[in-house]
């Protein structure tokens, strides 16, 4: 079982993330069908599971900067865009590349830190286990470890815009 490790308060400049225009888009149900162990209902689609993912590489981003003020050690970096209607089911992170470029590593060291890069909005939510999350300010955000459950949704009439910094927890 995982754990929720910390609240996040990152003062940081988001503006580079959210120029981006974040126009690739592409739903999770097939990545949820393959590694979570339940059946999602019907009711979920192609349709209302999609993202819009923006991947930065250290070309693009100071890793070592942004590891500095969340206490980790940068693997990924990724922008998420939800637009208006589309949700992203109860799933736990399986942290793919991080564990692939570390696989002899302490699984309790690999985290995810999820940070909001804009005050909340009506109709944006965040679940983490028991939790939800709303009424956020930007900058605010969560870490975890794998295997803590959690879902995301925009039911409000505005795009929600999350970073999702992955990589190891340092000492």
């Amino acid at each position: 079982m995982g754990k929720l490790l910390a609240p996040i308060k990152l003062d940081f400049d988001f503006s580079l993330f959210l120029e981006n225009k974040h126009e690739e888009s592409w739903s999770t149900l097939s990545y949820h069908q393959e590694q979570e162990k339940t059946k999602l209902p019907a009711s979920f689609s192609d349709h209302n599971t999609l993202i819009n993912q923006v991947s930065w590489n250290k070309d693009k981003l100071d890793y070592d900067n942004l590891g500095r003020l969340l206490g980790m050690r940068v693997e990924t970096v990724a922008t998420i865009k939800q637009q208006p209607g589309q949700c992203l089911p109860w799933h736990n992170d399986h942290f793919y590349q991080t564990v692939k470029n570390n696989p002899t590593v302490e699984k309790s060291r690999i985290v995810r830190a999820n940070i909001f890069l804009e005050d909340w909005k009506i109709g944006h939510i965040l679940q983490i286990e028991q939790n939800v999350i709303s009424d956020w300010k930007k900058g605010n955000g969560y870490m975890w470890s794998a295997g803590v459950y959690h879902l995301s949704g925009n039911l409000g009439l505005e795009d929600k815009y999350t970073l999702q910094v992955s990589g190891l927890l340092l000492d």
